[in-house]
């Protein structure tokens, strides 16, 4: 029995990382990314998210301007706290009425190389097996968050993802090698990325013919890596990865530079740093 005068917790403030998912409606879906980006698959609009109060999120006319306030969206979380739906009107005046996706998350740790990297494991719904994806940061001490955009879109699509803190970051034990490109940071950095891909193949519901890189600039270093791993020559790129009816994950790279020029009105140095970038892709 409660003691008199007590009352139960509230519910804990929904956060960005707590939003981060995927939602779906019939012929729609959408994205939210630990940075609390908004991603709509169909139109390939993105908008900042902003805390407006409850569970209600707003955003503005483009990726990072969040004023004035063009819309809001609503989650609605369950008993513990999660949330499970989303309302509202999203970019475009798209109407939204979505229940987010049951996936799977884990916590995973792998040696390589005198490090062990810490790293998250997240896969679709269902026994699979699933095609698998190892996400390559590009420069910087970035760990497994940084490119949640694209593991949501990969996850959407039916791929399991595996995203881990580079060596000397975060949960990861080992020295960061740096930021410069050098023949010694990046040897290390395709070993790690050889090890990463080598854990995933080995996971149960893991396809192992199935399993490539998903490599953001300099993590371009994953075809170095898919040359470390000679035992496993089936280690490929995502561009050449397809399962069954899925669609390939070049679909992503197109999504994703599509992003770049249909979030107008957006920031130019963004834009234009996008179009570069894809073009190397």
């Amino acid at each position: 029995m409660a003691a008199r005068g007590l009352t139960s917790a509230p519910p804990p403030p929904l956060t960005f990382p707590r939003l981060e998912g995927i939602y779906r409606q019939p012929g729609r879906s959408f994205v939210v990314t630990y940075q609390g980006w908004w991603l709509d698959l169909t139109s390939q609009q993105i908008r900042q998210l902003t805390l407006a109060g409850g569970g209600t999120f707003t955003y503005g006319p483009g990726w990072q301007d969040p004023a004035p306030v063009q819309g809001d969206l609503h989650f609605s979380t369950d008993a513990a706290g999660i949330p499970v739906t989303v309302t509202g009107i999203a970019p475009g005046q798209v109407p939204v009425d979505a229940v987010r996706v049951p996936t799977t998350e884990r916590s995973v740790r792998f040696r390589s190389q005198g490090a062990v990297l810490a790293g998250t494991l997240s896969s679709p719904s269902g026994p699979g097996p699933h095609p698998g994806l190892v996400i390559l940061q590009g420069s910087g001490p970035l760990d497994r968050h940084f490119e949640s955009i694209s593991q949501e879109i990969y996850l959407s699509l039916g791929f399991a993802v595996l995203a881990f803190d580079k060596r000397g970051v975060a949960a990861s034990t080992g020295v960061f090698p740096g930021e410069l490109a050098t023949p010694e940071s990046i040897g290390i950095q395709a070993t790690d990325a050889a090890a990463a891909a080598r854990y995933l193949m080995a996971q149960p519901g893991i396809d192992p013919r199935q399993v490539g890189f998903d490599a953001n600039s300099q993590g371009g270093l994953g075809r170095s890596a898919r040359r470390r791993a000679p035992a496993r020559p089936e280690v490929r790129h995502p561009d050449r990865l397809a399962r069954g009816d899925q669609r390939p994950a070049g679909r992503v790279r197109l999504v994703q530079r599509r992003i770049a020029v249909r979030s107008h009105p957006v920031r130019p140095c963004y834009r234009h740093g996008r179009t570069r970038r894809d073009r190397r892709l």
